[in-house]
């Protein structure tokens, strides 16, 4: 059984001093460099820094890209929202143009002036640069509803003054609402083909089909009122011009619809029956158009008549318009809450970061310093004259073995001081005999 040597009693003249805490020790201890001025604990915090320095860097840029998508994807959801004010104003339009003021519902006019009104305010406070449109296209409105509501224009001046409206400012305004919230610029795929049809092809095709049905209105008034119904072959072709004219622009609707139907198969289950039903009740109107004026020798059919037939197939055409600038704007809303998302994960991944290096600085220094307390104090009762100190070990790193040789050293000091008494003591035992 190993026996534990017996503590080495307090020498005569090596009276052991109390020892300061090392926190409390001042040292003059100099050292060349930056990093030899500075402790461990804050040599630690500096390559804690130099870690997460950059990782903040690239967040931060990640971060700066992040927050433009989201405001880039808000500004396109706004504006696609405000596309319903266009389609309606281009609606309404449409509805009254070939028709004589006395003919025309005050309830059309109404919405028409609502929707304008609407439609400056957007230009107003949300996107000021349409404000000269809007400004341009409210004043052209203005004077509609002035000849309207005073009966003093014909339906063929009406006509005029609309499509003014249609093809100017209000198509403008299409242009510029997609170059202003950069539209074309969309990270979803899907989304692609519905700015394509929300900007371009519905908003030019549709008026363009009812800008060339008008051509025929005053060609059947000729006929009707001034030849008796009968139709020169001039006539029979201008008619059969137009109509395949209009064919053509609803036909560049069905295939560019249908493109996308293909491609994306999600948007021919949200899109493909108001699709059908438009494209088809537009084809319809214009076999019945052809049935009535071409191929008869003689035309019995108004263009009253024709109009009334006409104007029931402009919801549906705005129905398909109006569900396509919906799940635009359902497009560009993900796309928002995308970058949104991105943001908030990145912010939660810098908060774990900084409070990951935080605890991890703070567990390292502990597992250093501690140790390091601990061998500094025995060092320093151990230079006092005090042999019995002994550190505990725990670990099993350097510090570890740094401290198992430090009670080594201690214990080999202490056997030897143990027997240099043994010896003084054997000594002054044989002067003593």
């Amino acid at each position: 059984m190993t026996q534990t040597p017996p503590s080495l009693p307090q020498q005569p003249g090596r009276n052991v001093k109390p020892v300061k805490p090392l926190a409390e020790t001042k040292t003059a201890a100099k050292g060349s460099g930056f990093l030899s001025n500075l402790s461990i604990p804050a040599k630690l915090s500096l390559a804690t820094l130099l870690i997460g320095v950059p990782l903040i860097v690239v967040s931060g840029v990640l971060g700066t890209q992040y927050y433009g998508q989201y405001q880039l994807a808000q500004k396109q959801a706004l504006i696609a929202g405000n596309y319903t004010y266009l389609e309606n104003l281009q609606l309404s339009l449409r509805q009254i143009r070939g028709s004589s003021p006395a003919e025309i519902d005050p309830a059309i006019m109404k919405s028409i002036d609502r929707t304008t009104n609407e439609l400056q305010a957007v230009g107003a406070s949300d996107i000021n640069s349409i404000k000269p449109l809007t400004d341009g296209l409210s004043k052209k409105v203005s004077t509609i509803i002035q000849h309207v509501n005073a009966r003093d224009v014909s339906s063929g001046q009406l006509t005029t003054l609309i499509n003014s409206v249609l093809n100017g400012e209000l198509a403008q305004l299409f242009d510029v609402l997609t170059s202003e919230g950069q539209l074309q610029t969309i990270s979803i795929a899907s989304g692609v083909p519905l700015v394509e049809l929300a900007s371009r092809t519905l908003p030019r095709n549709l008026p363009e089909v009812g800008r060339v049905f008008t051509t025929i209105l005053p060609i059947i008034d000729q006929i009707t009122n001034k030849q008796n119904g009968q139709v020169t072959e001039a006539q029979r072709v201008q008619i059969q011009n137009s109509v395949e004219r209009a064919r053509e622009l609803n036909n560049e609707i069905q295939r560019t619809s249908q493109q996308a139907f293909t491609v994306y198969p999600q948007l021919a289950s949200a899109l493909g029956a108001q699709y059908t039903k438009a494209i088809s009740e537009t084809n319809r109107l214009f076999d019945y158009v052809e049935q009535q004026t071409v191929k008869p020798e003689r035309v019995t059919i108004s263009f009253r008549q024709l109009l009334d037939v006409a104007n029931p197939t402009l919801p549906s055409q705005y129905d398909a318009f109006a569900a396509t600038t919906n799940l635009l704007r359902d497009v560009f809303q993900q796309q928002r809450n995308t970058a949104l998302n991105r943001l908030l994960l990145l912010l939660m991944f810098l908060l774990l970061l900084a409070v990951g290096l935080f605890l991890l600085l703070r567990a390292i220094t502990g597992a250093i310093m501690r140790p390091l307390n601990n061998l500094t104090l025995a060092a320093q009762r151990l230079s006092a004259g005090d042999f019995n100190v002994k550190v505990p070990i725990t670990s099993r790193d350097e510090l570890g073995t740094l401290t198992r040789s430090f009670n080594d050293a201690s214990e080999q000091l202490r056997t030897n001081e143990l027997r240099a008494l043994q010896e003084r003591q054997e000594a002054q035992r044989l002067q003593g005999n």
